[in-house]
C-alpha cells in the first residue's frame, strides 16, 4: 500500500507491506528543496509508482506548475523530476490536478491552468508511456463555445481508450475521449449533466470524478442541484464513453435526495483493476447550498468572481497496488 501527502511543504510517500498493520516510514520524494509542494496524486501498477504534485515553475518561482516523478522499483529509487508543462511558457497557473494509471505501464496526468492575461482556464494532459513522459503536453479539446474548462478527472477504460471529465464555469460537466491511449484526443466533447430544471433552479454541475474497471465500463459522478438542492449523481458507460446510460442519483435522503451542505464526490476503490487507487482530494471548505454560485469556497481559485482560500491545506492521496498472479 502506497500514500503520498504533502505537509505544506514537501510530498513524502510512506509504504506499506502488511496493508497498513504497522507504522510505515516516509520518504521525501518531490527533489525540490523550496518547500512550495503540493496537491500530491499518485497511482501504481506493480513495481511502477508515478506521483504528480504542484510545484513552483522552473523559471518563474512566483507561478506554480505541474511536476512528476516515477519508479520503477516500488519507491526505492526516483527518476529525476521532470516539469510537465514547458517551462518556457509564462503566465500559466497549473491547478486542479489529476493522474490515472493504465495498462502496460501508461499514465496519465491531467491538469487545469489559467491564462492570466484571457482570464480563461484549459485543460492539458501528458502521457508517460515506454518508460519517459511524452516531450510535450496536449490541450484538451473543447467545443470553442464553451467557458473555462477545469478539474479534469480521467481513467483508462481500456489499454487504449481513455476517458477525461471536466467541469466549465457555466456549471456543467463534459467528458472527452481517447482512441490511442491518450497520444491524443477526439475533438469533440459530451455533455452529461441533462438535467431540464426549474426555472428557480438553474442547473449547476460541479466536480467530476471518473472510474473504470479498464473493461470498457465507465462512471462519471459529480454534485447536481438541478433538482434545487444538491446531490451527488452518476452516469455508466459500457462502451469506453462512447455512450452513457440517464443519470442516476446516488443519494436517497428527502426530499429530493438533498442535503444542507455537500462535499466534494469520490468513488474511492476501483475494482478489477491492476492497480486499486483511493484518490482524496485537497481539504475543501463545506459549501452551502444556498448560493452555490456566489460562494467563493465552492469555486477553484481564479474563476472570476472567487478568491483562494487562504486556510493551510494537507493533501492525501494512496495507491494499493496489486501484481497479477
Amino acid at each position: 500500500v502506497y500514500l503520498v501527502a504533502s505537509d505544506g511543504s514537501n510530498v513524502h510517500l510512506a509504504k506499506w507491506t502488511d496493508f497498513g498493520a504497522t507504522l510505515a516510514s516516509t520518504t521525501d520524494i518531490d527533489q525540490d528543496d523550496r518547500g512550495q509542494n503540493y496537491f500530491p496524486r499518485i497511482c501504481a501498477e506493480g513495481d511502477q509508482i508515478v506521483v504528480i504534485y504542484v510545484s513552483p515553475r522552473a523559471l518563474d518561482d512566483t507561478a506554480r506548475g505541474i511536476w512528476g516523478v516515477v519508479s520503477g522499483d516500488a519507491g526505492q529509487t526516483w527518476s529525476p523530476r521532470e516539469e510537465l508543462r514547458p517551462a518556457g511558457v509564462a503566465g500559466n497557473i497549473a491547478t486542479g490536478i489529476d493522474l490515472a494509471c493504465g495498462p502496460g505501464g501508461r499514465a496519465l496526468a491531467s491538469w487545469s491552468e489559467i491564462w492570466t492575461i484571457l482570464d480563461d482556464y484549459r485543460v492539458h494532459s501528458r502521457l508517460f508511456e515506454g518508460g519517459a513522459w511524452q516531450p510535450t503536453d496536449l490541450e484538451v479539446p473543447t467545443d470553442l463555445w464553451l467557458p473555462s474548462a477545469f478539474w479534469p478527472s480521467a481513467a483508462f477504460a481500456s489499454a487504449t481508450q481513455v476517458v477525461l471529465a471536466y467541469q466549465i464555469s457555466d456549471y456543467e460537466i463534459y467528458v472527452v475521449r481517447s482512441i490511442d491511449g491518450g497520444v491524443s484526443w477526439l475533438p469533440s466533447s459530451v455533455r452529461l449533466n441533462e438535467f431540464i430544471p426549474s426555472p428557480d433552479a438553474p442547473p449547476s454541475a460541479y466536480w467530476p470524478e471518473v472510474i473504470s474497471d479498464g473493461d470498457e465500463n465507465v462512471w462519471v459522478s459529480w454534485l447536481d442541484t438541478a433538482a434545487g438542492r444538491p446531490s451527488v449523481v452518476m452516469r455508466h458507460s459500457r462502451d469506453a464513453g462512447s455512450s452513457f446510460f440517464l443519470t442516476t442519483r446516488l443519494d436517497r435522503k428527502e426530499p429530493q435526495g438533498a442535503y444542507d451542505a455537500f462535499y466534494l464526490p469520490t468513488f474511492g476503490a476501483a475494482a478489477a483493476s491492476v492497480s486499486t487507487c483511493r484518490r482524496t482530494a485537497s481539504v475543501r471548505s463545506r459549501c452551502s447550498s444556498v448560493a452555490p454560485r456566489t460562494s467563493s469556497a465552492c469555486r477553484p481559485a481564479g474563476v472570476r468572481g472567487s478568491s483562494a482560500s487562504s486556510s493551510r491545506r494537507v493533501t492525501v492521496s494512496s495507491c494499493s497496488a496489486h501484481r497479477a498472479r
